[in-house]
């Protein structure tokens, strides 16, 4: 099966890495068939990665993370486990942040212990996540500034 591809435009809110010129981003974007958690539309907020080819900027397919705001007004992205398995760097540990009360992450009213108890194997693991109301909610992430340097490190790595 082929890519969709779709023209996307973001309001640059933050710039953490090279300035770009304008306070909008329009860029190339291709899919195939992406689960909802890695469609970066399904997010208000992103760190995205685009590259310039044959003069089009293109989106890095697949190369995002979602946003959200701290309680000090930072931009950060909750440890999301499977993640930890591909960006894992030492020197780049997740911190403990106090995200905005609206950060959280709903689960089911009518989970069983067995269910609660994946869910914080595999997707919210205590050491990251609290649970509580039927709600998982981050108390560790990396920062915005700290998930560029470790995306330009494993780019440079991967280009080698």
């Amino acid at each position: 099966m082929m890519d969709s591809e779709y023209k996307a435009e973001y309001k640059i809110e933050q710039e953490f890495s090279e300035h770009y010129p304008s306070s909008t981003i329009a860029f190339t974007a291709y899919d195939h068939n992406s689960m909802y958690e890695f469609d970066f539309r399904n997010y208000d907020h992103i760190l995205v990665f685009v590259g310039e080819y044959c003069g089009d900027l293109i989106h890095l397919k697949y190369q995002f993370f979602p946003l959200y705001k701290t309680a000090d007004g930072r931009w950060a992205t909750p440890v999301k486990p499977k993640a930890e398995q591909i960006y894992q760097l030492d020197q780049y540990t997740p911190s403990k942040i106090e995200f905005d009360q609206s950060v959280n992450f709903e689960l089911s009213n009518d989970l069983s212990q067995e269910q609660i108890a994946q869910l914080r194997k595999y997707k919210f693991p205590e050491k990251y996540y609290d649970i509580k109301d039927h709600k998982a909610i981050p108390i560790m992430g990396r920062y915005a500034e700290d998930l560029v340097k470790i995306w330009k490190e494993i780019y440079e790595k991967n280009k080698e």
